[in-house]
């Protein structure tokens, strides 16, 4: 391949990257707002909305939906290895986990992008921290890519009608996970 052509082709990746980007920002933007100092983004239209619908896989890689874990109060929480903040707040959701798991059902998905994050570090990961709470792994990002997600952590707070409650950007500790799930209303 030519030296023109490895240029045309970055410069192209480059502009869907940014128009990628625009649009998350801009539904970001159009449809949330940040509520306070703590990070939390709520609707704009102060509309209820339906958690968009994704598919993951588990550690065998069998395929998993948002929709067959509704119906109970939901928490959806994106991480990486890389993330620092993340690796310490999958410890707090262990915690709430074993307290709540039976009431809660808990989504730890996995920016699984097959270079930089792999199935088997973070399954490593994983395993070394001795977690129980269940971790999916996004293999092509359609749940990132659902919920808009441009930094790490991100936490989805769901109601058992499949409405999202809140949804937090940042570290959350064990309190603040266990305050979060506790406010998830039916309204």
């Amino acid at each position: 391949m030519s030296r023109k052509t490895k240029l045309l082709i970055g410069a192209f990746a480059v502009v869907v990257m940014l128009i990628s980007i625009w649009g998350t920002y801009k539904h970001i933007s159009e449809n949330f707002v940040y509520h306070d100092e703590n990070h939390i983004l709520v609707s704009t239209t102060g509309e209820r909305m339906i958690a968009p619908d994704f598919t993951v896989f588990d550690i065998e890689r069998e395929e998993t939906t948002l929709s067959e874990h509704l119906g109970k109060k939901t928490v959806v929480s994106f991480w990486a290895t890389w993330c620092t903040p993340c690796k310490l707040m999958l410890s707090n959701f262990n915690k709430v986990y074993k307290e709540m798991g039976n009431d809660v059902e808990f989504m730890m998905i996995n920016l699984t992008d097959g270079m930089d994050e792999t199935i088997e570090v973070a399954s490593k990961h994983v395993k070394n921290s001795r977690l129980k709470v269940p971790v999916y792994y996004d293999l092509s990002y359609s749940a990132a890519h659902s919920y808009h997600v441009e930094t790490l952590p991100l936490t989805i707070f769901i109601d058992e009608n499949g409405y999202i409650s809140n949804i937090h950007q940042g570290y959350l500790d064990k309190e603040q996970i266990e305050d979060y799930i506790s406010s998830i209303s039916n309204i």
